[in-house]
Formats: structure tokens, sequence, C-alpha cells
């Protein structure tokens, strides 16, 4: 478990698409980074979890009862499901920034974060390792 905001974390994460994968479940993975988090996170520690922690919440009532929220990394969270289909992925992508378009009260003070997504769709054969590479790769290369 991520020891700041309570959610799983990567070895969780991947554990749960493993099963989801083994059981036929075809997920899609979307990975979320708080970007300008470790310029926070730098300067001021405490707010910068605070901002985990308000940002984790706000994620978690966009998970559906068989989806999981994880923490990938300081700043980066998962969300994966199945039954996401290509169709459905601009949704999923709107209702994630959704999330980040209310600014975060911390400290007293109003903080934004912009988003970048990267997503990790299912392909067969796929490991849950893979997914995590995929999507990882996907939110580098949108970071520019």
């Amino acid at each position: 478990m991520d020891p700041v905001t309570g959610l799983p974390d990567r070895a969780r994460l991947t554990d749960t698409l493993a099963e989801m994968i083994s059981e036929g479940e075809k997920p899609a993975l979307f990975a979320v980074s708080m970007d300008g988090y470790a310029a926070l996170a730098e300067q001021q520690p405490a707010e910068a979890e605070a901002a985990l922690r308000e940002v984790g919440s706000r994620l978690s009532k966009l998970v559906r009862s068989n989806d999981v929220l994880a923490v990938l990394d300081r700043g980066v969270f998962a969300l994966a499901g199945p039954g996401v289909e290509e169709a459905d992925t601009e949704v999923v992508l709107d209702r994630i920034r959704g999330v980040f378009a209310m600014p975060l009260e911390i400290g007293g003070e109003v903080v934004s974060f912009p988003v970048t997504i990267g997503i990790a769709p299912f392909v067969d054969r796929a490991s849950a390792e893979d997914m995590v590479s995929v999507a990882e790769a996907d939110l580098s290369g949108r970071r520019g």
C-alpha cells in the first residue's frame, strides 16, 4: 500500500492486472501524472502529500467495483479496469481530466495541476508488467 494515499502500490496494481488478465477481463490501464508535483514536493512536502491524498480521493470516485486505482510513483496514479473498449477511451480520459479541472485548496492556497495521461489498451498475450510499461512509456512520450 502507498503510505501517503492508502491506495494500492505498483506491486498490488500488477497483481490485480494479472488477475484480470487471467480471468479474461481484458483491462485497459491509464497512467495519470500530476504535472508539477515534483516541484511542489521539493518546496512544500506536506502540501504535496495533502495534494496526493486529495487527488487520490477524487480519482477514487471514478472507480467502478471491478476497477483498481493505484499509485505508480509519487504524483503518478494508475487507473485500470476491464471493459474499456477503444471507443470508451475518450470518455475515461474526459472523466480523469475533470478531476484535475477543479483546483485543490492545500494549506490555504489554491493549487492546480496540469495532467498528462498515458494509455495501455489491452493487447492479446500482454502481461500485467507489459501493460504498466506501455502506459508509462506512453505517459513519458506525451510529456514531451
